[in-house]
């Protein structure tokens, strides 16, 4: 559900800043439906949209402006930010002002548990698996999309705040190619440390 409405909401903000969308994906694996360049995969864990770019496509003059990279500088922001903005609705409708709270929290969390996986991030798991005990499904929802939003947050090209930073620099080329090589790696080592967490926690 989450990943849906992260997804929707870039879908939505690229195509009403006149971007054509040319696909839709949420999820990976084998494809469950798809319809008019919307997919819904079997493993719902992550999703992606796939916008015109003559960077990649061959394309007439004219079709230029329904391109993503031929968008200004805040256009090119505002898509990917408008997921994780879908994410911070709900919860602070739900949660109120502390929903903005958990958000800042969220983005040192995932950080620092990261970092010392075995004893801080193993912790957290604990306070997780106690708040998911004694909270009602609504709560849990909240509290999850907004530590959702504080994942895709983080400054990594291949996450949304780094595809932001990315944007509003513009750096050359090489550089973009670079820093999305060590993004992946870096993403890669989050998600392993906080796999160890876990194991942690459950060992």
């Amino acid at each position: 559900m989450l990943v849906v409405i992260h997804t929707l909401c870039m879908a939505i903000t690229a195509r009403s800043f006149g971007v054509k969308v040319l696909k839709v994906s949420m999820g990976f694996g084998p494809s469950l439906f798809s319809y008019k360049g919307y997919t819904v995969k079997l493993f719902i864990l992550g999703g992606f949209i796939q916008m015109l770019d003559s960077r990649i496509d061959d394309l007439e003059e004219s079709d230029l402006k329904y391109t993503f990279d031929h968008q200004n500088r805040l256009k090119k922001a505002l898509i990917p930010l408008s997921g994780c903005v879908g994410l911070i609705i709900i919860p602070f409708i739900i949660l109120g002002g502390d929903a903005l709270t958990q958000l800042y929290t969220g983005i040192y969390q995932i950080t620092l548990g990261s970092l010392k996986p075995i004893s801080i991030g193993s912790e957290y798991v604990s306070v997780i698996v106690d708040f998911v005990s004694n909270n009602t499904l609504i709560i849990i929802f909240a509290f999850t999309s907004i530590k959702l939003a504080a994942f895709n947050l983080l400054p990594l090209p291949v996450l949304n705040g780094g595809q932001v930073i990315i944007e509003i620099l513009s750096p050359p080329e090489k550089i973009c190619e670079v820093l999305f090589k060590m993004g992946a790696l870096t993403l890669f080592i989050i998600i392993v440390s906080w796999l160890l967490a876990i194991f942690t926690f459950a060992w």
